[in-house]
């Protein structure tokens, strides 16, 4: 038997190979389409879409992830495209999502559905103190 940690790490790592597939293949506005999901032995193992969007409704990037994985490898995905700069919140049908939260265990939510992304500027830096010289 694996143990969870094994398991979580396989997830993950199975969910960056994805998207580094998928990357390949995506449009000029960084939106990845991706033709069809890896198939698998068991059907509810199958890749599922997530459809990420900005409260506008502007999309902002369509990975293949495996449904076990959590909302932080989602989180990683989106800063390794250009997303670094902000800190992001995440939800589904209104309510905020964590990152140690299944993407499959969000209520009805099935291959295709939306998940919004809020841009948070981050917070300036303090400013490093001012060493004198006498």
């Amino acid at each position: 038997a694996l143990d969870a940690a094994a398991t979580k790490d396989a997830v993950e790592a199975e969910a960056v190979a994805a998207w580094t597939l998928v990357s390949a293949h995506a449009s000029s506005n960084n939106t990845a389409v991706p033709t069809s999901a890896r198939q698998r032995h068991d059907p509810d193992e199958a890749d599922i879409e997530v459809s990420v969007c900005l409260l506008s409704g502007s999309e902002v990037m369509r990975p293949l992830l495996p449904p076990r994985s959590q909302v932080h490898v989602l989180r990683k995905m989106l800063a390794d495209n250009g997303e670094a700069g902000f800190n992001l919140r995440f939800l589904y049908q209104n309510q905020e999502l964590n990152d140690s939260d299944l993407i499959c265990s969000f209520n009805g939510f099935s291959s295709g559905a939306t998940i919004h992304m809020v841009r948070e500027n981050k917070p300036s830096p303090p400013p490093s103190p001012s060493s004198s010289s006498d």
